[in-house]
């Protein structure tokens, strides 16, 4: 803040201190401030200046969980009220997916794809972006049949239909792996039949359950050992009596698989 008097410059660093909640600190030496309050007196400094770009590398990393939430919030705000271009570096994809506009996915010094975080999350490009983003099960295999409107594919954990990917030209005995969001695969206690049955099925063994408040993400294995995972609403388990190693069926739309590029 160079050519502002001492005045201006204390009003100028309360009203950043304000702003990112940390006000009554002020006086405080820095020693004497948590981590946490400390990331945000960092972002105070680099944001008093008003610049037109700013590089915010992991800057909530040092946070609790619920003041994460909460600086995501005050960021986005600012970025909006001051208009500046924030490029925010994080290993969240949850950070990464609720404050930007556009994400880019980095792999090996490169960008592996870039876009919205819808786009990004529903259709990624390559496995690496499948693997990075969401809860995705990925399958490779070769392809056995070619249709109009369903690629068919000969995998290690069974036989598999697909929909075809625009400006993807396949041909039999092509390799390809596709990808099917964790929340797009249904599940069955025993093999589904009639309207309940889907264009996929394949029979797997549950390993273990992850459980996070309403939602259930359940880990299953094939006969070959390609693991799967399917995310399940915690009061639809209640209809099924799991144990480990016990068989149940997973089942999913031709409509809902994704095939990658690379």
């Amino acid at each position: 803040m160079r050519g502002m008097d001492a005045g201006s410059r204390r009003a100028k660093s309360e009203e950043w201190l304000g702003k990112m909640e940390i006000a009554e600190f002020a006086d405080r030496d820095i020693s004497q401030l948590s981590g946490g309050q400390r990331q945000r007196v960092a972002l105070a400094r680099a944001l008093v200046t008003e610049p037109e770009l700013l590089l915010l590398d992991e800057p909530l990393s040092a946070l609790d969980a619920h003041l994460v939430i909460r600086m995501q919030q005050v960021l986005t705000r600012l970025q909006r009220e001051l208009g500046i271009t924030f490029v925010y570096v994080t290993h969240s994809q949850s950070e990464a997916f609720a404050m930007a506009d556009r994400v880019i996915i980095m792999g090996q010094g490169e960008v592996a794809q870039m876009g919205a975080s819808k786009e990004i999350y529903r259709n990624p490009k390559t496995q690496f972006v499948a693997e990075f983003v969401g809860r995705n099960n990925i399958i490779s295999g070769k392809v056995s049949k070619v249709e109009k409107d369903t690629i068919h594919l000969d995998a290690a954990a069974g036989k598999f239909k697909l929909k075809p990917k625009k400006g993807l030209a396949l041909k039999k005995n092509d390799l390809v792996s596709f990808a099917v969001s964790a929340d797009f695969v249904h599940l069955h206690a025993a093999k589904p039949k009639g309207a309940s049955a889907r264009e996929n099925i394949v029979p797997l063994t549950l390993i273990s359950e992850e459980f996070i408040g309403s939602v259930v993400t359940l880990f299953l294995e094939s006969a070959d050992g390609t693991e799967f995972k399917t995310q399940v609403q915690e009061r639809e388990l209640s209809k099924i009596d799991l144990k480990s190693s016990q068989q149940l069926y997973l089942s999913w739309s031709a409509s809902r698989t994704h095939i990658l590029e690379g």
